[in-house]
């Protein structure tokens, strides 16, 4: 029984050994590390700020024109269009992916304002081919377990995605609520 214990400790020792290290609970960077060269920022629109990893809102009353705003950025973004809205640059290198993920209008609306809108901007909108894609009504809320994992799988090689409407996407909290 002696032995067995012995063998036992040594494989639960060898074990510990292995295993990772917890990571410090401050990981402490120094005047040498914050002074390193910095990567560019890959901007859309650097005058607005909108840029990746941080979410832009649109927010305002409804029937406003917010949605019609987002739509115009993503013709924008999957035209190559070098400005949105008639003054404001976007950093791209051509065209772009744009995703629109309705939970607010619905295809029809949808598909006769992305219409409109790209009759008046001058873009042919069958020539967009997938850099222009919409999806109504997925089975997706914010407030889902895996929103995040669904949200980065489906946004994976899109440079603008719009979420129609943060409400919308966002059942059974208040939106307007700070906490």
């Amino acid at each position: 029984l002696g032995a067995i214990v012995g063998a036992a400790q040594r494989i639960v020792a060898r074990a510990a050994a292995d295993a990772p290290a917890a990571p410090p609970r401050w990981q402490m960077r120094s005047g040498k590390d914050i002074a390193q060269p910095l990567a560019r920022i890959p901007w859309l629109c650097k005058t607005l700020a909108i840029g990746p990893g941080r979410p832009t809102i649109l927010s305002g009353y409804g029937g406003v024109g917010k949605t019609f705003a987002a739509q115009e950025l993503a013709l924008a973004v999957a035209a190559g269009k070098q400005r949105v809205w008639g003054c404001y640059g976007l950093q791209l290198e051509g065209p772009e992916n744009a995703l629109h993920l309705d939970h607010e209008q619905g295809q029809y609306i949808t598909d006769w304002r992305y219409q409109r809108l790209a009759y008046s901007m001058g873009i042919r909108i069958d020539e967009l081919g997938d850099r222009l894609r919409t999806v109504h009504y997925p089975d997706l809320y914010l407030t889902s377990p895996d929103a995040e994992a669904a949200l980065s799988e489906l946004t994976a090689g899109v440079r603008v995605c719009i979420l129609d409407s943060l409400r919308a996407f966002s059942p059974g909290i208040d939106e307007n609520d700070s906490r």
